[in-house]
């Protein structure tokens, strides 16, 4: 549009200017006929290259304002053109907004369910304990329709190893006053059924001394541990003199030796005392 007007403006000025060539070549023809007509012609001809300034100025003005006008229409056009921008920027927000709600809402659900699952479902400590008491049940029963001690024996024994694995599992689970109880009754039973410097009994004894630790009863710990060693310090000198009670887990083994026993203990000790030494620093 700004150039149609520059063009139309362009037009304009050559019509005055020719215009303006043909009054002046009139006027020198009038001068040559009569001085006072010339006169007369240069006054009229004075006020009509005014007027035609004046058509030129009025020309140049609407074009002016047709300029204006184009900017103004088109600065009114980008502006609607950024309102109907911000309505859908608005709609996005509102949506991205809408969907993180409904993803935070659906993560939240879902952690309920995992917990409430959780709880439902016992954990693997838990079903553990559950199995071995009920095989210490059953044990318990078979010995009470047994007669003949010989027989009782062995399933005495199996008693004793679920209550010391029964401990064990209490111990994992950090019920330490049941590990205590189990292990306790394991210990007296085993001290009923083997000798005094059976490793059983010693293995017990240290399980009790680690029981009690966690339990906070420090004291009765250390003394625990002490007697595993007393018993372990028994155990080889009874071998040194080969007058030492048989091992049942060891009965069987071809490549057994008293020798190879007695290094062992020897190297069972030193740990022990460790471990002594760890509980008293825990007081």
């Amino acid at each position: 549009e700004r150039d149609n007007v520059e063009k139309e403006v362009g037009e304009a000025l050559d019509e005055n200017f020719k215009a303006l060539e043909e009054k002046q070549e009139s006027r020198e023809k009038r001068r040559q006929s009569t001085e006072g007509e010339t006169e007369d012609t240069e006054g009229e001809d004075s006020d009509k290259p005014e007027s035609s300034a004046e058509n030129t100025d009025s020309e140049e003005k609407p074009a002016e304002e047709k300029s204006a006008e184009a900017g103004s229409s088109s600065s009114t056009t980008a502006e609607s053109e950024a309102k109907d921008c911000e309505p859908s920027k608005m709609e996005e927000d509102a949506k991205e907004d809408t969907e993180s709600v409904g993803n935070e809402a659906k993560e939240g659900q879902d952690k309920k369910e995992q917990e409430a699952e959780e709880e439902e479902d016992p954990s693997n400590l838990q079903l553990a304990w559950e199995m071995l008491e009920l095989a210490k049940v059953a044990y318990s029963n078979k010995l009470e329709s047994m007669t003949a001690d010989d027989e009782k024996k062995p399933i005495q024994m199996k008693v004793c190893e679920t209550l010391l694995t029964l401990g064990e599992v209490s111990l994992e689970n950090e019920t330490y006053d049941q590990a205590v109880v189990d292990i306790t009754e394991c210990l007296n039973k085993r001290k009923a059924l083997h000798a005094a410097d059976s490793r059983r009994i010693a293995e017990t004894h240290y399980q009790l001394g680690v029981a009690l630790g966690h339990f906070n009863k420090f004291d009765d710990a250390v003394k625990s541990l002490e007697e595993a060693i007393t018993c372990l310090k028994l155990r080889m000198e009874n071998l040194k003199n080969k007058s030492e009670s048989v091992d049942e887990a060891k009965a069987n083994d071809a490549f057994y030796s008293r020798e190879a026993e007695i290094t062992e203990l020897e190297a069972l000790i030193p740990e022990i005392e460790e471990k002594i030494q760890d509980t008293k620093d825990m007081k």
